[in-house]
């Protein structure tokens, strides 16, 4: 069980992350000095806007080439959303072949991407047939994927 010393450190030490993060323009906090959000910040999206309390991460199926991760998600319950979060962090575009094991897949997934010009950008919905579907990765990209 952790003390309360324990527990007034921790806090102490994310109120300095917090303030820290927000006093500079080193690119190190969500925010700089200015207010401004970083990519990190947009980059947190791709998971925390998606990736809900209760979502089960799944194993995903394909081939995936050196420089790309992948992870998938699963709702619990009666809600059917499919959330995959691909990080590209070659320097090449990446297409990369996905398979959705395991129950209903949805018909198409919309992807929203954080790269060096998109900041938590939409794009045109990926149609997924047979559970599976092609995902290209611009290079430096994270983009995830999300449907019902």
């Amino acid at each position: 069980m952790d003390s309360r010393c324990d527990r007034q450190r921790r806090r102490v030490g994310l109120a300095w992350f917090w303030y820290k993060a927000g006093s500079t323009d080193d690119n190190e906090g969500l925010l700089l000095k200015s207010g401004t959000d970083t990519k990190r910040h947009y980059t947190l999206g791709n998971y925390s806007k998606f990736i809900r309390p209760g979502y089960t991460r799944v194993d995903i199926g394909g081939s995936m080439p050196a420089d790309v991760l992948l992870s998938a998600y699963k709702a619990g319950g009666t809600d059917s959303t499919v959330v995959i979060v691909a990080i590209n962090k070659g320097s090449a575009t990446a297409t990369v072949p996905i398979s959705i094991p395991g129950g209903t897949a949805p018909v198409s997934l919309t992807p929203w991407v954080t790269s060096a010009s998109d900041n938590l950008q939409s794009g045109t919905a990926v149609t997924v047939s047979g559970g599976s579907f092609t995902a290209t990765l611009a290079s430096m990209t994270v983009t995830t994927f999300i449907g019902k």
